[in-house]
């Protein structure tokens, strides 16, 4: 384990966001005025319209959000009156409001030179100060205000800001002092404290804390702890033993004291404690999962840095595993080590089998394991693992589409249209919409192929408003209602939508063409088959596509083209009756013609 930093880290404030946080406590808006029934101007003379006045019409105006109109107003009476110190101010916050800092300044500051205690002045100075990043001279207005109110924690705690994030340490230490005097709880600035000795070197200052509090606070070990990490810093090893051995009498399995012996063991050479302190800290039930991640990380950066065997630390979390099994993520940790190594696929595989054997709510595993099942077509592992999820996860969506597909493969569409019901039932409420959607266009395939068109006509009206951008829900709701030959005009709008989203769409051009030769639009239906026949889409063409393109060509009297098309469809699905019935058709009724024409001119001749 490396060495326990003596210090959390320097607490350093959130700055600005602190400062804004407190702002409101400190730079109040001035006295609302509110617009009276009776207008003042009608009852003032000219003479008698001063500073003042203008002053208390800029603030009704600001009041109803007309501040360019309030701005205004306050020039007229600063005009009058450059050092009515009350519009400066409010001239100021309004510009401060307006994040226009650098033009408030000077007003604000003028405004303090002629009232210099009055506290809303001092705040929106201090405030400005700090906008336009001048952090000291801010710091000059709040200790004034402090020196006006010195037991108002909201204005020391944004000096203790402001001398934190400027590195003052006297002047932190000051005020650290005057927030415990205002009554703030001392072990909230301990850190504050310890960390400014530290920027002072003042060696001196740190011990005494750090001893007066493990003093103080002797039923809290973790103060004695950080006195003995202290001293093993400042290289004084058997002081820093003593302390440790105050706290072994106290709390002999305190995690942080664990921690400091295996390092004070091997500062001093003790190899052997040091050995049996860390496999404590690693292998004890008693021992926080936290603590254990703390020393295996350091034991990874030894090994990285060492560049020893990427998998030498295995053998490590396997025994972790061991002796608290029921700690999951230790399981967990070995499987992002085993990725993080880029370990052998089947050393990762078997290790999730494990652990999914020990926690079978691991979805992520179980997904993966799942989805490793279906790419080397071993459907009987991924629907056991997807029925698994479903047990343990029952709100995981995953799981339900995968056991929903195997059905489908199995032509049960019945088994299949249960288990979707059972994922959208079960869907959590903040699931995503437009998986849900998906869910209910694959909801209404299915209860299409059960001949059930009213319910997959309801299930499409709720896929394509949970998933707007899903076109192949439009496209099938569109198809389907043409097949049955619904409403034509609705399956034509439904469509439409498909082809202009996905205009290169073989699908989706063909039913759209289809829709239109059913509404007898044969010339517009040409336009769109013979875009889905492009040379470009050879290899997405289909025996249904040919077999719309025969119709809308025999519809436009075109019966050699047409019969050419339903040739072709023919030849990809030889068992399709309907299209050799069409041919036929054709063809006898090619031949009457032709037979007619002859009969035609053997009379002329």
């Amino acid at each position: 384990m490396k060495k326990h930093s003596l210090l959390v880290g320097t607490a350093l404030v959130v700055f600005c966001f602190f400062i804004k946080a407190v702002l409101p406590l400190h730079a109040q808006r001035a006295k609302t005025l509110k617009e009276q029934t009776v207008k003042i101007d009608s009852m003032l003379l000219p003479s008698e319209k001063n500073a003042s006045y203008y002053f208390i019409q800029a603030v009704v105006k600001a009041n109803t959000n007309k501040e360019d109109s309030a701005l205004l107003l306050l020039d007229k009476a600063l005009a009058l009156d450059a050092n009515n110190d009350a519009a400066l101010f409010y001239k100021a916050k309004l510009l401060v409001n307006s994040n226009k800092d650098s033009l408030a300044l000077p007003l604000i500051e003028k405004a303090v030179q002629l009232n210099p205690k009055n506290n809303s002045y001092l705040s929106l100075l201090g405030m400005t100060y700090i906008a336009v990043k001048q952090p000291l001279k801010a710091a000059e207005m709040f200790e004034k205000m402090v020196a006006l109110r010195p037991s108002d924690l909201q204005i020391l705690n944004i000096l203790r800001a402001i001398y934190t994030q400027t590195s003052r340490g006297k002047e932190l230490l000051a005020v650290l002092d005057k927030m415990e005097a205002a009554g703030m709880n001392d072990e909230e600035m301990f850190l504050d404290r310890l960390n400014t000795y530290q920027w002072l070197d003042n060696e001196k200052g740190a011990y005494a804390l750090l001893e007066s509090y493990a003093r103080k606070y002797s039923d809290k070990v973790d103060y004695k702890v950080m006195l003995g990490n202290w001293l093993m810093q400042k290289h004084r090893p058997k002081q820093a033993y003593k302390v440790y051995q105050e706290v072994q009498k106290i709390d002999p399995q305190n995690e942080n004291l664990l921690g400091a012996l295996y390092d004070y063991y091997v500062e001093t050479g003790d190899s052997v404690k040091a050995k049996e302190t860390q496999q404590h800290l690693l292998f004890s039930e008693s021992v926080s999962y936290e603590t254990k991640l703390s020393v295996f990380k350091n034991l990874l950066a030894d090994a990285q840095k060492n560049k020893q065997d990427s998998l030498m630390l295995l053998p490590l979390i396997n025994k972790m595993i061991a002796s608290t099994p029921a700690e999951r993520n230790v399981w967990l940790l070995r499987g992002a080590y085993l990725q993080l190594q880029k370990a052998p696929d089947t050393l990762q595989t078997q290790a999730m089998k494990e652990a999914l054997t020990a926690f079978p709510d691991l979805d992520d595993y179980r997904m993966e394991l799942l989805q490793q099942a279906a790419k080397s077509d071993n459907e009987a592992l991924a629907d056991s693992l997807a029925i698994g999820g479903i047990k343990n996860s029952p709100q995981s969506l995953g799981f339900y589409y995968f056991h929903a597909m195997t059905f489908v493969r199995q032509k049960k569409h019945k088994e299949a249209l249960n288990t979707l019901l059972s994922a959208v039932k079960n869907a959590p409420e903040t699931a995503d919409s437009a998986v849900i959607g998906d869910f209910y266009a694959l909801i209404g395939d299915l209860y299409h192929e059960l001949n059930e068109s009213d319910k997959a006509f309801g299930a499409y009206e709720i896929a394509i408003k949970k998933n707007p951008n899903n076109m192949s829900s439009f496209n099938n709701y569109a198809y389907f209602l043409s097949i049955e030959r619904g409403d034509l005009a609705k399956a034509e709008a439904l469509s439409r939508v498909a082809i202009e989203k996905e205009p290169n769409s073989v699908t989706y051009l063909d039913t759209y063409a289809w829709i239109l030769f059913l509404q007898k639009k044969y010339d517009k239906a040409k336009e769109y088959i013979d875009k889905a026949l492009a040379p470009e889409h050879k290899d997405d063409i289909d025996n249904t596509l040919l077999d719309h393109a025969g119709d809308i060509y025999m519809a436009l009297k075109q019966p050699q083209e047409a019969i050419a098309f339903w040739q072709k469809s023919l030849s990809l699905e030889p068992n399709n009756a309907d299209v050799l019935s069409k041919i036929q058709q054709a063809v006898v009724g090619q031949n009457k013609k032709q037979v007619k024409k002859n009969k035609s001119y053997t009379k002329k001749k």
